[in-house]
This record gives C-alpha cells, structure tokens and sequence, in this order.
C-alpha cells in the first residue's frame, strides 16, 4: 500500500498512478482538491515487481507549484519467538509507523482479539475473545495460538474531506503458551516426615510459586494418621475465594484442621477461564495453638485484636491494651515485596514508623523508643496502595 501527496498553496493539481510496464493504464486518480495543489492518493492494490509511474497534471490555468511525498505502507508481524512462559507475557507486534495495531489470535476453534494500541507492546492477559468463541477468560496456558497482527494507518484527507483507515494485515506466526508453573506448598511451611517442622495452630500457610493473572486458589486436603501416616476419610477441596496465596490453619477454613493433625496438601490456581493443574503433594502438620496470635493476660483474659480484609491479607496486634512499650504484630497474605507501617496519635501526628521487606508475611515486635502516652493510637498498614488500620490503646 502506498499514499502519494502533492503539497502546494497555489494551483489546481490532479494525481494519477499508471501502469509503466507499456500499457499506460491508470491504476488509480484523484482531483478532490480544487482550492490549492494538496491531494492525497491511497492505493492498496498493487502488484508486486510491477513499475508504476506518478503524473501530476495541473488542472488550472496559472503555473502550479507543489512537492510530492511518496510513503510505502508495510505490513506488521511478530516481534518477538513463538515461546511464551506466561500468559502475562508480553506480546510485541513489528513496529512500521503505523496509527496502530490490532493481533488476532486462534487456537483454531476460538477466536480472541488483542486491544488496538499506539504502541506494539501489550499483555496476552489483556487478550480477549470476541464474537463467536465459545471459551471466556481470555488465552489460556498449555495452548498454542496463531496470531495475525494488523498494522492500522490513518491518513488525513485535504481539504477537510477528514481521514480514510488503511489496514494492512501480515504474516501469521505461533503463540505457544506453555504449562503454568506448578503450584505446591510452600517449602518452609512443608513436614518431611513425623514431628517434623510443625506449624501453629491458627497460623498462616502459603502456596508457591506467585502467579500472576489467578483469581484465586484450589487447596485440596487430606487428613492423615500423624504416625502411620494413612488416610483418614476423604479429601475435601476449598477455595481461598481471593488472589491470596496464604491459608490459615483452623476449623473455619477446614473442618479437617485441628490441633495435633497431619494433612497431604496439594493447590491449584485458578483462572478466569477455570482452574489450572494441582500441584506436588506436600505434608502440613499442625501443633498447637500460634503463640504470635494471642497474648495472656497476667489474668485469664485473652486479648486478640485481628482483622481480615477483602483481599484475604490478615492482621493480627497485641497485647492490645498495652504499656506503651511495645507491640506485637503480625500480618499475612501480603501479594507485595514491602509493608510500610505508621502509628499515629490521637491528632494524627506519626510518632513511630517503619519500612519492612516481607515475604508474603511479617511476624514482628515493635519496640518504641520512648513509651507512648496513654491514649488512643491508629497503627496504619500500607501495601500495594492498599491501606489497612487498627486501633491501639495504650493503658497506664
């Protein structure tokens, strides 16, 4: 595809594109500009290894002035291999100056499209099926797609005549989304045969690795016998309902988790478009009650102070009521490398904060320098542009 232009202030100036094998014929002609020498000539129907020839014809009695600008259209394509890990991998489309870009893609059954953009650059989670697919979710992993990238020129028309779309579609080339990686137990959460690495009660456990793009996870629990380590009953399967990797081991989560118990574990991600492949079985054994989770009072009382977002991310503070001195806390379920922490007072003024590098977690005690005053105190957790607050009262 070509567009040819004449660019002039004075005269009347028509454009034809002809044949020069002989013939003369004309390909194409335009004379939509009568106000001055600017005319505008798209064509998309050439013929390879053919010689065109380009007459500009002056239409008006006076001599025209004018320059012509001959511009090739080219045809777009896949930048990058046909290997993807992920399917939050990035696609790139061959850049060729065009307005933009558009890449269909089909496993030969379903079709999806990606968004149109400026740039070549784009996710294949932002992929999305359009009329007639019958699979919702976007793409999927352990398939193999092929993909057609066309490159979208606009071209403005003179004289006000407003703009005309040239769109070149080019090569097709592969898309091979392998297997998501396998998702199992954490490791540092895992027992490797009996009374070994026990996990609180009441505690955090994580899945790993992170995947990006899950909705949320499958776990899949079978209690067994903490010495014969056999089977008791069937295995049930839950699902953390968020994109947290963590769960917590007590009897609101399973009816199977109990102090003292064993458990095969295995989890899966799940997708827009449905669950992935269970992972490695690994072994939780669970001992006694979390001691990062409550504090005893010099009386009987116990005093939790925890809170559970939408996200799934857990914070726990205590002893609460305290002393001033310091503070236990602990949070979980954090999707984010860092955790900044601030406790303010009554008037909002910070009097204690701090930046922590976590891993999924953060089990610490905070000492102050000072003790604070009694009064009431805001302990500000914020992650991921996610913010979450707790009160604290420190008692005298």
């Amino acid at each position: 595809a070509y567009r040819i232009a004449t660019t002039g202030a004075s005269g009347d100036v028509s454009l034809e594109l002809m044949d020069a094998t002989g013939t003369t014929t004309i390909v194409a002609a335009v004379n939509n500009n009568t106000a001055n020498s600017d005319e505008v000539l798209v064509t998309t129907s050439l013929t390879p290894s053919t010689v065109y020839a380009v007459r500009v014809i002056n239409q008006s009695a006076s001599p025209a002035s004018f320059t012509i600008c001959a511009q090739a259209f080219g045809t777009s394509g896949c930048a990058y291999g046909s290997s993807y890990s992920s399917i939050c991998s990035n696609f790139k489309s061959i850049w060729t100056g065009a307005t933009s870009y558009s890449v269909a893609f089909t496993d030969g059954t379903n079709n999806y499209t990606g968004s149109s953009t400026t740039t070549t650059l784009f996710g294949l989670n932002t992929v999305t099926g359009n009329g007639g697919n019958v699979l919702s979710g976007g793409l999927r992993y352990s398939t193999n797609y092929t993909a057609t990238v066309t490159a979208n020129y606009i071209v403005t028309l003179p004289g006000g005549a407003g703009t005309t779309t040239v769109s070149l579609v080019g090569a097709s080339c592969s898309v091979n989304i392998s297997a998501h990686p396998v998702v199992a137990l954490r490791t540092s959460d895992s027992s490797s045969g009996v009374g070994v690495n026990p996990r609180a009660f009441n505690s955090f456990v994580a899945g790993e690795p992170w995947l990006c793009d899950v909705v949320s996870y499958d776990w899949r629990i079978q209690e067994i016998d903490p010495t014969l380590l056999t089977n008791i009953g069937l295995a049930d399967t839950i699902n953390s309902g968020s994109t947290s990797r963590f769960i917590r081991l007590n009897a609101a989560t399973a009816p199977a988790f109990h102090t003292g118990g064993r458990y095969k574990l295995q989890v899966r991600p799940v997708f827009a478009y449905g669950p992935g492949t269970f992972g490695t079985v690994r072994e939780v054994l669970i001992a006694g009650v979390a001691p990062s989770m409550v504090m005893e009072n010099p009386g009987t009382e116990v005093v939790l102070v925890d809170k559970i977002n939408e996200g799934g991310v857990f914070a726990s503070l205590y002893p609460n009521p305290n002393a001033g001195e310091s503070v236990n806390l602990n949070i979980a379920g954090i999707e984010s490398e860092s955790v900044n922490i601030s406790i303010m007072d009554a008037s909002g003024r910070v009097v204690w904060s701090n930046r922590y590098v976590v891993d999924g977690a953060l089990f610490t005690t905070v000492n102050f320098d000072r003790p604070l005053a009694a009064g009431m105190y805001m302990v500000e957790m914020v992650y991921n542009g996610q913010v979450m607050t707790q009160r604290m009262m420190v008692q005298k």
